[in-house]
């Protein structure tokens, strides 16, 4: 079956199945697994969603989805995604799910403040220093990276880099960060060994850690 715009009577079909009377006022449209690679009408049409799941499509770009500026929840994992540009304009956005795309670095993910949870699993990510954007997300609680190559290249390195990067991370990979785990994080990264892996990933060896919140259990909204 070939790709597929989204055009007025897929997104008034998908509305009714969510129970939304209005696609002007609507807050939740799931548009999954429909061959989608073209969603500019969701521009204009429903400017006001809160959670949108564009799971299981064929989507290149994410285009215009930076004019959502309402969305708290995206789920754009199995698509052809190659980059994530202009995502940083989503400042509402707190749970993100990229997973099983063509992404190779986290791009403006790194400027959404209120971010918690972002899955990426399944990805082309090959380089820590992709990912070093992240320590700016200052409210990142969970993080699915495994499996992406970066975590075979890297398999000693990756782990302690991000929980001691990023200061909130309460969660990586489905196992709890907490005070040991970043105590140990940060005792790798300064040992030698771990100041020599960081030298041959081309990191700096600097370590900026500040003090983690109380672990707890986010959600777990994932495809």
């Amino acid at each position: 079956m070939g790709s597929v715009r989204l055009d007025h009577d897929i997104l008034l079909q998908s509305l009714a199945q969510a129970g939304e009377t209005s696609a002007h006022d609507a807050a939740d449209v799931n548009l999954s697994n429909r061959d989608l690679d073209d969603v500019s009408l969701l521009a204009t049409e429903t400017p006001l969603l809160e959670n949108l799941n564009l799971a299981f499509n064929c989507l290149r770009r994410v285009n215009p989805l930076p004019k959502l500026t309402c969305l708290t929840r995206l789920n754009l994992s199995h698509n052809e995604l190659l980059d994530v540009e202009r995502l940083g304009s989503l400042q509402d956005l707190q749970v993100l799910n990229l997973s099983k795309n063509r992404l190779t670095s986290v791009g403006s993910i790194a400027e959404l403040q209120g971010l918690e949870e972002l899955w990426l699993r399944d990805n082309q990510i090959t380089e820590l220093h992709a990912l070093q954007g992240l320590s700016q997300c200052g409210s990142l609680k969970r993080l699915v990276l495994k499996p992406n190559p970066v975590c075979k290249t890297c398999p000693d390195l990756y782990w302690p880099f991000l929980v001691h990067n990023i200061a909130s991370l309460e969660m990586l990979d489905g196992r709890p960060v907490g005070a040991d785990e970043r105590d140990a994080a940060a005792g790798f990264l300064l040992s030698l060994e771990g100041r020599k892996q960081l030298r041959e990933s081309g990191l700096s060896s600097r370590c900026n850690a500040r003090a983690a919140p109380p672990v707890h259990q986010p959600d777990v909204w994932a495809q």
